[in-house]
C-alpha cells in the first residue's frame, strides 16, 4: 500500500490542488509541473492511479486533523473516491480527526457533506475506560521500560478515578470515563514530575497523583 499524506502545517489550506499535488509527489517522488491546468492535473493523477491498480498496488490518502479541512475540499473527496477502473476503486481515503469531525459528517446536522458522509464508515475510538494500566504498560514497554519500576498500580487506578465523572443521563446517573490516551499520558507525566520534585521517589505512588492533581488546582 502506498500511503499519501498532504504536507501542510495548516489543514485549512488543503485544497483539491493540494491533494492532487500530494498524490503525484508521493507516488512518483517528483513534484508535478506547475504549468498543468486543474484538468490536466486530474487526468494525470487518474493515470497514475490506474497504473498502480494495474500493478496490483493500492493507494491510501491519509488526512489528519480532518475536522480542520475546509468543507468545500471535503466535498471534493467524493469525486476522488469515485475514481475507478473495471468497477475497482483506485484510491482509499482515511480521515482522522477529533469529535468535531463526526459532527461535520453527520448528515442530519450538515446537509452539505451528506454525499461524503454516506460513503464513510465511521469508527469512534473510545476511552481507555478500565484498560488504563494495560495501555500504560504497553507504552512504557515500547520505550524499553518496565511500568512496575515507574508507577504503582494503585497510582494508575487513582488517575483513572480522577478522570471518571458522574453524569446525569435522563433519569439515570452514570459513570463517564474521560480516560483518553493523551489525557492519561499528561496525568502520568505530571505525577512523575511531582514525585521527583517533592520526594525524589523514582516510583510514582497514589499520593503523588493526588498531590499533582491538587497542585494543578
Amino acid at each position: 500500500v502506498s500511503v499519501v499524506r498532504p504536507k501542510t502545517l495548516n489543514q485549512k489550506m488543503i485544497t483539491t490542488k493540494t491533494l492532487l499535488y500530494a498524490i503525484t509527489s508521493d507516488l512518483t517522488g517528483q513534484a508535478p509541473p506547475n504549468n498543468k491546468s486543474p484538468e490536466q492535473m486530474a487526468r494525470h493523477v487518474e493515470r497514475l492511479l490506474i497504473e498502480r491498480s494495474d500493478e496490483k498496488k493500492r493507494v491510501l490518502l491519509v488526512i489528519e486533523d480532518a475536522q480542520k479541512v475546509d468543507e468545500d475540499t471535503l466535498c471534493q473527496l467524493k469525486s476522488l473516491l469515485e475514481l475507478e477502473v473495471n468497477f475497482k476503486l483506485l484510491i482509499g481515503i482515511l480521515l482522522i480527526g477529533q469529535p468535531e469531525l463526526g459532527l461535520l459528517l453527520n448528515d442530519k446536522l450538515n446537509y452539505k457533506l451528506r454525499q461524503v458522509s454516506w460513503r464513510c464508515s465511521i469508527l469512534t475510538i473510545p476511552t481507555l475506560n478500565g484498560n488504563t494500566y494495560d495501555y500504560l504498560q504497553h507504552k512504557f514497554a515500547r520505550a524499553g521500560a518496565d511500568i512496575k519500576t515507574i508507577i504503582e498500580k494503585e497510582a494508575v487506578e487513582e488517575i483513572q478515578r480522577a478522570w471518571t465523572t458522574i453524569e446525569q443521563h435522563g433519569h439515570k446517573r452514570v459513570k463517564v470515563s474521560r480516560c483518553f490516551p493523551l489525557t492519561i499520558q499528561r496525568a502520568v507525566t505530571s505525577a512523575m514530575n511531582y514525585a521527583a520534585k517533592t520526594s525524589g521517589s523514582k516510583i510514582v505512588r497514589a499520593d503523588d497523583v493526588i498531590g499533582a492533581l491538587r497542585s494543578r488546582g
